[in-house]
């Protein structure tokens, strides 16, 4: 049964030069803004654990408004089967400029093969400073 080990907000992810690997910059906990209506850039690393790779499978995120109106959706990807014994899979994804109308807490719904495996709720908060 597929399931998320993994799931981090953060600012960006890169690829690490010495090891070749993705690298996880300042993760978020909390979306903080000056101004509301605002537009925010952020990226989301996913990692799904117990798949089964021998097939092809489909997987989505879309990211969500306080009230469940979908801001961003991914659609899609298909993820094609391998030959080899993984049975996990990291997803690194940047949502560019995504619309924040207003203040309270966001989600982002990851979806494999259609089905729900997990939502993940990120507060967005007026910054008063």
């Amino acid at each position: 049964l597929a399931l998320i080990t993994l799931f981090i907000y953060c600012a960006e992810t890169k690829e690490h030069a010495k090891w070749n690997q993705p690298e996880i910059v300042n993760p978020i906990q909390v979306i903080r803004t000056k101004y509301m209506p605002t537009y925010f850039t952020f990226s989301i690393v996913c990692v799904i654990y117990d798949m089964n790779l021998t097939q092809n499978n489909k997987v989505s995120l879309s990211f969500k408004k306080p009230d469940g109106e979908v801001i961003v959706d991914t659609g899609e990807a298909i993820i094609n089967k391998r030959a080899n014994d993984e049975d996990l899979l990291q997803i690194n994804v940047e949502f560019r400029n995504v619309a924040l109308e207003s203040t309270g807490v966001y989600c982002t719904e990851v979806k494999l093969n259609n089905k729900l495996l997990g939502s993940y709720p990120i507060p967005v908060v007026k910054d008063v400073k």
